[in-house]
């Protein structure tokens, strides 16, 4: 666990594509936002694909809002804005459509790797997504690396990435989130689970 900087773990970014899931707005930034502004920075391509509208309950008053969230703080960490495919928040089924979508859109993309919500995770549209997209590239044949994050529970990591050094810009993309975090302070949380990491690490 001696290399957790990015380079050593992935070797040469430039150029490749690293694809992101999000079942919802907001969940690419609370999960793996640290080391999507460390692959920016490394010059490599973040396409980020949020699968849910995010427009469960309230939130479908103003369908919009989660969409204006994530793209703000896309602006933040340095990538594209990303692209919205609309499923039902809280409707996400592991099954032949979503596994199709997910399958054409990886094909198309041809990434290097894949981020994904791990399989530790509670929330059903998480499992349903991580579940597809596991199907989607088993299917494609195709050898691609997936990396899971972590959102609403913590998962059995294999690999750290340090985020030090843009732990300021991810806490400023986490706060894009304004409508998430009058529900909850999602943010205190990433944070102290990013902090929670380095329980195991050598002290610097």
């Amino acid at each position: 666990m001696d290399d957790l900087d990015i380079e050593k773990i992935l070797g040469d970014c430039q150029g490749q594509t690293f694809w992101v899931l999000a079942p919802h707005p907001d969940d690419e930034v609370f999960g793996c936002g640290g080391t999507l502004a460390l692959l920016v920075a490394q010059k490599a391509r973040v396409v980020v694909d949020i699968v849910s509208d995010g427009a469960y309950g309230k939130f479908g008053e103003d369908p919009a809002l989660r969409v204006s969230e994530s793209q703000a703080a896309a602006a933040v960490l340095g990538y594209a804005s990303p692209r919205f495919w609309n499923f039902p928040d809280q409707g996400l089924r592991f099954g032949e459509g979503l596994i199709q979508h997910l399958l054409a859109r990886l094909q198309e993309l041809q990434p290097r790797a894949v981020f994904i919500p791990s399989v530790w995770e509670t929330h059903p549209d998480h499992l349903a997504v991580c579940a597809a997209a596991r199907e989607a590239i088993r299917l494609s044949g195709r050898a691609v690396d997936v990396w899971m994050y972590e959102v609403g529970q913590a998962l059995r990591p294999n690999t750290y990435i340090d985020i030090t050094s843009v732990i300021a810009q991810k806490k400023q993309a986490m706060a894009c989130f304004a409508s998430q975090l009058q529900v909850q302070a999602y943010d205190r949380h990433i944070s102290a689970l990013n902090a929670y990491r380095s329980y195991q690490l050598p002290a610097t």
